[in-house]
């Protein structure tokens, strides 16, 4: 049966409640008293719930009062969502100033508001029952009860040698840890190791323990096996070695953990085990599966058990369920394709075998990650994960916790989240760009198994063509052809719809219809060859998240988009002919996250962009015509101080001499967006044949767009002026800088003094004659290009080479170049 995680449901619940309770309105009808005695019984309830996802819940009886349990809380967030959405949308229909106040401290008490506010009371009213009811059935109690790569195994053999037994004089205790590192009981386990009477051992206080074991380990060499450690407190770990400093010199400690910051608890040097090579793993499987080399290589076999193999990525245990259970395959080859098709989750094990070995793993996570765990079920084995997406589609299911005090945005709390179930190797395969941002990682098959099979019937994927249908109980489902939810436009509980589709797959949808599932908290709907969406999906009040990414047919979206005022993400990524977007998407004061690269048809942003200070990735701004009053001025960029990450500014030859002082003007500055990491300044095309007017323009506009000085990536594309303003030669955090297409620029300034530059990359300067070098020649010649790994240069057919200027040093330069070569791991040199 799927674990039961009630945590993120029951914190959503809770914040909604305690949102409409606080706020400054008088609610008709007894809604308020109703919301004030939800809020109790919701207060009671959450902190026993809280405790249950602590804890490892066996008995079937109780998970499946927690599943009816976490129904309700579902409904009743459905319900409270609809209650916050209403009052949210009656502020923003209002309008500013006093008039909210006065008008909202009337809400639902006017009389045309009074049928409302009396149906709320009384669903409000009958959800409380409800819960009640559940709540008073409940007749049980909760009970507490690398990864499988040989790390027991391997400390089983160190500990039995005898080269080993000989040097600590037959001193070694093993002892196994387990989840439960309480100091008392391991010291009371040691001491039961090394002393032969047992007798009493269990009656003894911590005094007479250490009196003990000081008295065994007293000026002797031991080892201590620490089998399966789970603690990554180290002040417990600190408090334990006490209590073992006095043996002699050369006394180790073993310890095996599967959780990689356990061991830097410990210590700082650790060895992590690595899989079983191919050849390794393919032997051990035949030798568990009972099979002769002659038996699987005649039956054609090899090819398949490779495959099975790479499954298992080199885990002995792994290898050891699996073998096991080919045991009875026999030598078919359809019985051992059957196998190699099905994840290991549906696979009935024994206690020992590796997917109940795994989930001690998930077991042991913290309350709050399991949810974000199981979720993640939902994407295709091997499917390459971005943790941007990840932390948005938790959120907006509700698993990320509001952070404590006001550091940290959801996002950055949401990251760690992902960071934390990396560091226990739940995802693997991570690349990062040049400033150490993890760009996509990947998850094991193995834990791809362990996530279906914690997730159950709540997260499921439908593949047409093995003919499975929708499940009418799941809430979070994934599947490749939309047509398997004819039928079920009566299910409204679905709170995830993921379309997936293999690669090089085409599939037309000609209108997207989805406003049935009026739970949705989650769409994503992508390469789906999207004609069209409908106006109903004004109707999907919940949506968090919206991902359209890679309809290349879609050319706009229906105004209806800005009644989603609960939207946190909208990514149109790809979106290749989207001509437009509404001008409503400007109400969508929720919006975090807005992606638009390739979309190469949009002509401008809407006006009033400025008004989404919540956004906090924007990847695209295009500057619309200046004779075009519906598009956003370029100064309301500075109002979106809370950008992060990445943003190109795109059309800036828009941007003319005549108006350049309303365009940027005085309250206009690229410095306010101080948390951005890299910044794109894009030209386009220019047909005016103006030549000097536009130099003169661009450099002005350039200077005008000076970023804030811990910039790490820099892009100037199709730039019209002469010279490069001197900023650029004082972003002294850069890591990345690419100049292209940028035709009358003549000099660059000088940048072989930034002390993090990685990469540079300078294409299609076609009157390039020069780049400036700082002066003093007193620097260190180390310091020129000191972090210099990549140079690109690429159609420069007047590059002379770098200019020293007002000195005379061509023979130092020489020697500095030397040295740049020397340290750059590659240099791509290619000249016209």
């Amino acid at each position: 049966m799927a674990e039961v995680v009630l945590g993120s449901v029951v914190e959503s619940v809770t914040g909604h409640l305690v949102s409409l309770v606080s706020q400054e309105i008088r609610l008709a009808c007894g809604v308020r008293a109703e919301l004030v005695k939800l809020q109790t019984t919701v207060s009671i309830i959450g902190g026993v719930l809280r405790e249950a996802d602590k804890r490892r819940v066996e008995a079937d009886d109780v998970k499946e009062w927690l599943k009816k349990l976490k129904e309700l809380f579902y409904d009743a967030d459905d319900l409270l969502d609809d209650f916050s959405t209403e009052v949210f949308r009656r502020r923003r229909v209002i309008g500013g100033g006093k008039r909210i106040l006065n008008e909202v401290s009337t809400f639902f008490s006017s009389s045309n508001q009074f049928l409302y506010a009396s149906k709320m009371a009384r669903r409000v009213k009958e959800m409380r029952e409800r819960i009640d009811a559940i709540w008073n059935d409940r007749s049980a109690c909760f009970q507490l009860e690398g990864n499988s790569l040989g790390k027991t195994t391997l400390a089983r053999l160190v500990f039995n040698d005898d080269k080993v037994k000989e040097y600590f004089e037959m001193r070694l205790i093993w002892v196994c840890v387990s989840t439960n590192f309480h100091v008392e009981d391991i010291v009371r386990k040691i001491v039961r190791e090394c002393t032969p009477n047992k007798e009493g051992i269990s009656n003894l206080d911590m005094n007479e323990l250490q009196k003990r074991l000081g008295e065994w380990l007293h000026g002797n060499k031991f080892l201590l096996v620490l089998d399966d450690v789970w603690n990554d407190n180290r002040s417990k770990w600190l408090e334990l070695r006490e209590f073992l400093m006095s043996g002699a010199k050369g006394s180790k400690i073993l310890v095996t953990t599967r959780y990689i910051r356990v061991a830097e608890t410990m210590t700082r040097k650790f060895h992590k085990l690595s899989g079983l090579p191919e050849d390794e793993s393919l032997s051990l499987l035949m030798q568990m599966a009972m099979k002769e080399e002659h038996e699987w290589k005649g039956q054609n076999l090899e090819k398949i058990a490779g495959e099975i193999v790479k499954k298992c990525a080199g885990v002995p245990l792994a290898i050891k369920t699996v073998g096991r259970l080919l045991v009875h395959s026999g030598c078919r080859e359809k019985d051992w394709l059957d196998f190699k098709n099905n994840d290991l989750s549906s696979i009935d094990q024994e206690e020992g075998d590796i997917m109940p070995t795994l989930k001690l793993s998930y077991d042991f996570l913290p309350s709050h990650l399991k949810p974000c765990f199981a979720y993640c079920s939902l994407f295709p084995q091997d499917f390459k994960l971005e943790p941007g997406e990840l932390v948005y589609l938790w959120m907006a299911q509700g698993f990320i916790n509001k952070p404590r005090g006001g550091g940290k945005t959801l996002e950055e709390e949401g990251y760690n989240y992902f960071r934390e179930l990396l560091s226990r190797s739940f995802f693997q395969d991570i690349q990062e760009d040049l400033h150490g941002e993890i760009m996509s990682c990947r998850m094991h098959d193995l834990m791809h198994d362990l996530a279906r099979l914690v997730a159950g019937d709540n997260c499921i994927t439908i593949d047409s063509s093995r003919g499975e249908k929708f499940q009418g109980g799941a809430r979070h489902v994934t599947t490749n052809d939309l047509n398997v939810f004819n039928g079920f436009e009566r299910d409204r509980r679905m709170r995830s719809m993921f379309l997936i589709v293999e690669k090089w797959t085409y599939i037309y949808i000609v209108v997207l219809d989805v406003s049935c599932f009026r739970s949705l908290r989650a769409l994503r709907i992508c390469d789906a060859g999207i004609k069209e969406i409908s106006h109903s999906i004004g109707k999907l009040k919940h949506l968090r998240s919206l991902d359209l990414s890679g309809n290349r047919e879609l050319r706009y979206l229906p105004d209806s988009i800005s009644r989603l005022c609960n939207l946190e993400s909208l990514n149109l990524t790809g979106c290749w002919h989207l001509e437009r977007l509404p001008c409503g998407i400007t109400k969508l004061v929720n919006l975090r996250h807005l992606g638009l690269g390739g979309c190469e048809n949009l002509t401008h942003m809407p006006r009033g962009m400025g008004t989404l200070t919540n956004l906090q990735r924007l990847d695209v701004f295009i500057v619309g015509e200046e004779s075009n009053q519906n598009a956003a001025g370029l100064n309301e960029l500075s109002r979106l101080i809370g950008l992060k990450k990445r943003l190109t500014i795109l059309c800036l030859e828009r941007v003319r001499s005549s108006s350049i002082s309303s365009e940027v003007d005085a309250s206009f500055s690229m410095e306010k967006l101080a948390h951005l990491q890299y910044l794109g300044l894009c030209w386009g095309c220019r047909w005016d044949g103006d030549g000097d007017a536009s130099v003169s323009n661009d450099e002005e506009v350039l200077e005008k767009l000076r970023p804030h000085p811990y910039l790490k990536g820099l892009r100037i594309k199709a730039y019209g002026g002469a010279r490069l303003p001197s900023w650029v030669s004082q972003l002294h955090n850069l890591v990345e800088i690419e100049i292209s297409d940028c035709h009358e620029c003549r000099q660059l300034p000088p940048i072989d003094q930034l002390p993090f530059l990685k990469r540079i990359s300078l294409k299609y300067l076609e009157n390039l004659e020069h780049i400036a070098l700082s002066e003093g020649g007193t620097m260190a010649q180390s310091n020129f290009f000191p972090s210099s790994e990549e140079i690109e240069l690429w159609r420069l057919p007047k590059f002379k080479g770098w200019e020293w200027e007002r000195r005379g040093g061509a023979i130092e330069l020489k020697r500095r170049m030397a040295i740049l070569l020397l340290l750059l791991l590659l240099l791509l040199l290619l000249l016209c």
